[in-house]
C-alpha cells in the first residue's frame, strides 16, 4: 500500500509541473511532459524528482524553468 500511495502522490506532482509548464511556456500539455521527460533524461535525474523541484523549490525553479524553455525553443 505504500508504494501505490508514493506512485499516486508521484502522478500527482508530474501533472502540476505538466499544468504549471503549459502556463508558464505555453505549450502544450503532451509537449510539458516531453520538456520535463527530455530535461530529466539530459540532466540523470527522476522524472518525479524534476517535477518535484519545479513546483516545491522556489530558488531552483527560474533557472529550471529557463532550461525548460530553452528545450522548447529547439536547437540553437
Amino acid at each position: 500500500m505504500p508504494q501505490l500511495c508514493s506512485a499516486l502522490t508521484s502522478r500527482v506532482i508530474v501533472e502540476q509541473a505538466k499544468g504549471f509548464l503549459r502556463e508558464m511556456l505555453g505549450v502544450s500539455v503532451e509537449e510539458a511532459f516531453h520538456l520535463l521527460r527530455t530535461y530529466a533524461r539530459d540532466s540523470g535525474e527522476h522524472l518525479t524528482d524534476v517535477a518535484r523541484r519545479l513546483m516545491t523549490d522556489r530558488y531552483s525553479r527560474p533557472m529550471l524553468v529557463a532550461a525548460l524553455a530553452d528545450l522548447a525553443a529547439g536547437p540553437v
